[in-house]
């Protein structure tokens, strides 16, 4: 796992360029003092549009990690490695640098682990999202892990009234 501090952030690319503030973010998240805004940066950075690149890999293991803390409760924490290993899966990635492969692969492998930790608490709808799409893509299943990414509320009523089954479903 790169060190948050490390100069080769600087070398790795995120969406907008060198990914120095991908390290600066993961700090932020790993201190607990995340807002929504610092989440939507680091998505947009690192899994913007189901775009993602080195930074991505780079980012899953200290996402992971960070969320083996029970403490830390945000369903992005399981979420963003789901998707950025569903779009690796699915063929719509860059490959994964040789000197982070080892961690990124043990980081995917463990999401499974956290999956199942987190599924012994109460959870809401975007918490199974993140939880069965982490699941998924920890056993190499990306479009199961894509599709379960984008059924929010709404769009799983609607999927469910688009093949006849109707109703809320405890959507």
């Amino acid at each position: 796992m790169i060190p948050p501090d490390s100069r080769r952030w600087s070398e790795l690319r995120d969406t907008y360029g060198h990914a120095t503030p991908v390290s600066t973010i993961l700090r932020t998240i790993d201190a607990g003092e995340a807002s929504d805004e610092v989440w939507t940066n680091l998505w947009s950075r690192i899994c913007h549009q189901g775009d993602v690149c080195e930074a991505s890999y780079a980012a899953v293991p200290h996402l992971v990690r960070i969320a083996r803390d029970p403490a830390q409760t945000r369903w992005d924490l399981l979420a963003l490695p789901a998707a950025i290993e569903a779009t690796r899966l699915t063929g719509r990635a860059p490959d994964i640098p040789e000197d982070l492969a080892a961690t990124y692969h043990a980081a995917v492998q463990t999401l499974a682990d956290v999956c199942l930790a987190r599924a012994q608490v109460p959870w809401d709808h975007v918490g199974g999202q993140a939880i069965l799409a982490g699941l998924a893509a920890s056993k190499g299943l990306g479009v199961l892990a894509e599709a379960l990414l984008e059924l929010g509320p709404a769009s799983a009523g609607e999927f469910l009234e688009s093949i006849g089954k109707g109703g809320r479903h405890g959507v």
